[in-house]
């Protein structure tokens, strides 16, 4: 167990959203890949499409999309895109892990 409860909503949403944009823009295959190292922790979500979006512009309360890039800047300390050399991409998020709380 990773104990990073503090980061559970931001982490879960983050994952759902970068998921979602796969599915919906991407091509198959999807992966997800979780890694924590020293004091951050880094989820990517890889597709075989080379196409990505930038952050649209503010969406309406009319539009049923166009937010999920917004969500994912807003809940992560930094996130980016990186070509990979099959031609796909990965999206990647990241967060600084809180030190542990002092035993009570």
């Amino acid at each position: 167990m990773w104990h990073l409860e503090e980061l559970h909503t931001e982490v879960t949403t983050t994952v759902s959203e970068l998921v979602t944009n796969a599915v919906l823009h991407g091509c198959a295959p999807i992966a997800v890949t979780m890694i924590r190292s020293g004091r951050f922790l880094r989820v990517q979500v890889a597709d075989s499409s080379p196409a990505w979006n930038l952050p649209a512009g503010t969406a309406t309360l009319e539009d049923e999309g166009g937010r999920g890039l917004q969500i994912v800047e807003a809940y992560t300390h930094e996130w980016g895109v990186k070509p990979e050399l099959d031609g796909g991409k990965t999206v990647w998020a990241q967060w600084d892990i809180p030190p542990p709380r002092p035993a009570t």
